[in-house]
């Protein structure tokens, strides 16, 4: 019945237009933010499976690196469908993917050799046990993503400690604090998200965590959601963005279009 109900009320917006309001307001704001934003990263808007804006932004960074293809890491990676790294892999990247969820594949779909995903509960000991060691036996690679809604801080900690030293490092933030706060959730080994601001830390932890460990924060995606941290050796092409913490920041906006297309893994079906 709630399904049922759920479908008459998308029908009703779909065919009605009034969901286009939202929508409307939406692009209102993305026009002011490519207007006024002074970081060149985030003034043009494009999101293909990500998110928000995430997986456009890190194309015109690898854009700026002339890095065309390469091997990406994503750490929370939900059913596969929206996620920060699908687009890498539509584009001929390779993909490791972790998460505790199965992933949203077709009947009778596969997944293409591009990509290896394990099933698994990230916690401090599957992250020692199992994800570091075969991290480290990549060598050196592109990009790793790291978006788990809790217990983010303490492994990128440990990841950063055990030498994982991707080139593009994108990581989910709590942006309902400001920039300056210094706030960081306990560990806790059985912590789920449960959809409110109890997650994570604030940008500043993760900005003094990055800095010590060789990286630049160079963005904030749009919503205030990921921040995008370059290994510092790499920031030569960089040299127009924003300098300071609070130029470079944005506030948490949990907002974006409404789903007019369902998403499916079916896409990969034809890669190889």
């Amino acid at each position: 019945m709630k399904k049922i109900l759920t479908s008459l009320i998308e029908k009703f917006l779909w065919h009605s237009g009034l969901g286009n309001l939202h929508d409307t307001t939406i692009l209102r704001f993305i026009d002011y933010e490519k207007n006024t934003s002074t970081n060149p990263l985030t003034k043009e808007f494009s999101s293909y499976f990500s998110q928000s804006d995430e997986d456009g932004i890190i194309q015109r960074i690898f854009e700026r690196l002339g890095i065309h293809r390469g091997t990406c890491v994503e750490l929370g990676v939900g059913t596969g469908v929206e996620n920060n790294t699908l687009n890498l892999v539509l584009n001929g990247w390779k993909a490791f993917w972790y998460g505790g969820e199965d992933l949203a594949l077709p009947p009778k779909s596969f997944l293409p050799k591009s990509i290896r995903f394990v099933k698994i509960w990230i916690n401090k000991k599957t992250l020692n046990e199992k994800i570091i060691p075969e991290l480290a036996g990549l060598g050196e690679f592109e990009l790793l993503s790291l978006d788990l809604d809790g217990n983010d801080y303490h492994f990128a900690k440990i990841l950063l400690e055990a030498n994982i030293r991707p080139k593009l490092w994108v990581q989910e933030y709590n942006g309902n604090f400001s920039p300056i706060t210094n706030w960081i959730q306990p560990y806790d080994d059985s912590h789920i998200w449960k959809q409110d601001v109890y997650f994570g830390a604030s940008l500043n932890p993760y900005n003094d965590l990055f800095n010590q460990h060789g990286y630049t924060l160079i963005a904030c995606n749009t919503l205030g959601i990921n921040a995008f941290f370059l290994r510092s050796d790499l920031m030569s092409e960089f040299g127009d963005i924003p300098k300071s913490l609070l130029d470079l920041y944005r506030p948490s906006r949990l907002f974006f279009f409404k789903t007019k297309q369902k998403r499916s893994l079916e896409i990969l079906k034809f890669l190889d």
